[in-house]
């Protein structure tokens, strides 16, 4: 097996940003992973970590050296294949775009229901419906539509139809969780048929990378069948056409033969969700799954030594935290010394070196190696379960407490493991914590009703940029999000401030504040970036490229 790193520091100049988002029209059959340009090394291609990455990262595992084996970029064409088959950890939440938080579920739903833009494999956005942007104001950025594009029944595509997508998500009857996402926005205007202006209520320089996550629907399908319907019989103007979902066995997708990039090499999509690790890595070796998600690294050397499969893998952008409760005053998680107490109480280094085969690098806070704004002073804290006893009894728990934790198995890497280990962590300082292990699904509802105090989870930095993680994990319930357990007005306040800030050094400055309260109040418990391994058929083996990002655009056109 061989192993590929992320490492380019991103250094996020919004400035020039503002002046260089107007790429050009991508042709219908492109040849380069972005409009106008030529084709990038992929994000597992990159050297190591840059300098300053926590400590304890670790560039190998098992049967690891080198870089990871390079696929194709992303939308090179290739020759057509009949059918691929992906092995899920989880099975999806929904395939609604007003619902989809997991970056699971809105990975997968961008191939039928496209936004304006798309994030590519270099963190960057790239057009989508929308060929080019341009801000026109200070809150204003114009969105010029491509031309010619049909939604999968026909209808073509039009402002109406972003409008309409957007106006049905913050409609009071919906109730959509994805609105924390977009509530920078203080109205979209139609323009003409195809230029749209989005207007913000403060500058907003990371709109045209927030929009990728707006998906959309065809409007005069969703206006008839409303949220509900549409949202689970979805139809896009993607590359890929709704089949169906038969919750817990598998979606289906076909090509869309009129998609305005190309016709699809890939002809159908299946997704299967396989939760138990075992199971999936079998499916792939017996020729049953062409790509498997979430390979455990002591099962790498398996695939790999069998001929009928390989792996990939990469130092991702996605962190494990521990999201602690502290809305309710009377819960041992509202205290700080509480929350300080667990942190000291995790040992950071051992569930990488132990459950996680090296693959991963331990965090000071939520900000990983390559966040912008990322603050190197930090440094992750070292287990020290003397300090953690201290904490626990200035906060009145000299003999400890007992308090409930869930998690999820098979979303993320050993996620369970994880969970189990932290579990019995804890217990060593006098904190007894009884565990439920949940299906995903069921998982994200416990947390998301926030009755729990304390939850393990992961989060992916789907933007290259720290500004959906802070909006959605540490702002106050006015946001919305479903994700945020916590409320404190001084770090709120810096949040929503910094996602407006244009200057890049006055951001990163807001960014460092941040930081050093995150690091002190341990709102949410940041653990470690983690490592990610899948498994391929020989059928994926030389084009399929792993991002770091955790994205997946299986869109490649039919090569002529």
């Amino acid at each position: 097996m061989q192993w590929g790193w992320l490492s380019a520091s991103v250094t996020l100049a919004l400035v020039v940003a503002l002046a260089a988002c107007a790429p050009a029209a991508r042709p219908s059959a492109p040849a380069s992973n972005s409009a106008g340009g030529s084709a990038q090394p992929p994000a597992g291609d990159a050297p190591a970590p840059a300098a300053g990455a926590s400590s304890g990262s670790t560039a190998s595992a098992p049967g690891g050296s080198g870089s990871a084996p390079k696929g194709l970029p992303e939308e090179a064409p290739l020759a057509a294949i009949p059918e691929l088959k992906i092995a899920l950890g989880a099975d999806l939440v929904t395939t609604s775009p007003f619902f989809a938080f997991p970056v699971t579920d809105k990975n997968i739903i961008k191939h039928m229901l496209v936004g304006l833009t798309r994030i590519d494999e270099n963190g960057q956005p790239a057009p989508a419906l929308a060929e080019r942007w341009e801000l026109i104001a200070p809150d204003t950025w114009q969105f010029h539509l491509r031309r010619n594009v049909k939604f999968h029944n026909g209808e073509p595509l039009t402002a109406d139809a972003i409008k309409t997508t957007y106006d049905v998500m913050f409609a009071p009857e919906t109730k959509a969780s994805q609105t924390s996402s977009f509530r920078v926005i203080k109205e979209i205007q139609i323009v003409d048929d195809h230029t749209l202006n989005v207007v913000t209520h403060q500058p907003a320089p990371l709109l045209p990378k927030t929009l990728s996550d707006l998906h959309i629907l065809a409007p005069n399908y969703l206006r008839e069948r409303g949220f509900e319907y549409a949202g689970a019989h979805p139809i896009g103007a993607g590359p890929y056409k709704f089949v169906e979902w038969i919750k817990g066995d598998h979606l289906t997708m076909e090509a869309n033969p009129d998609y305005w990039g190309g016709v699809p090499a890939i002809k159908r999509l299946v997704f299967r969700p396989i939760v138990e690790d075992g199971a999936r890595v079998a499916a792939l070796q017996a020729g049953e799954v062409d790509l498997a998600y979430n390979v455990p690294f002591e099962m790498a050397r398996q695939i790999d030594s069998s001929r009928r499969a390989s792996t990939k893998s990469v130092l991702t952008s996605t962190v494990y935290l521990l999201g602690l409760n502290t809305l309710y005053p009377d819960w041992p998680t509202a205290k700080k010394e509480v929350r300080q107490a667990i942190s000291y109480a995790v040992d950071r280094e051992g569930l990488i070196r132990t459950i996680m085969g090296g693959l991963g690098a331990p965090l000071a806070t939520l900000f990983h190696a390559n966040s912008f704004g990322r603050n190197p002073d930090l440094r992750p804290k070292t287990q020290d379960q003397a300090k953690a006893r201290e904490l626990l009894a200035q906060a009145g728990y000299p003999d400890g407490f007992r308090i409930n934790m869930v998690a999820s198995q098979g979303r993320w890497p050993k996620d369970r493991e994880v969970a189990q280990a932290i579990a019995s962590q804890l217990g060593a300082v006098g904190i007894t914590v009884d565990l439920e292990v949940l299906e995903y699904t069921n998982f994200t509802q416990q947390v998301h009703s926030k009755q729990r105090p304390m939850a393990l989870w992961g989060w992916s930095d789907t933007e290259s940029d720290p500004n959906t993680m802070l909006l959605r994990l540490f702002t106050c319930q006015d946001m919305g999000s479903p994700w945020s357990l916590n409320c404190l007005p001084e770090l709120d306040g810096i949040v929503k401030a910094q996602q407006f800030e244009i200057d890049p050094q006055k951001r990163e400055a807001l960014l460092r504040r941040a930081q050093e309260i995150m690091y002190d109040e341990e709102l949410n418990v940041g653990l470690f970036q983690m490592g990610q391994i899948r498994g391929v058929s020989s059928k994926a083996a030389d084009w399929y490229t792993l991002r770091a990002d955790e994205g997946i655009w299986l869109f490649h056109p039919t090569k002529p």
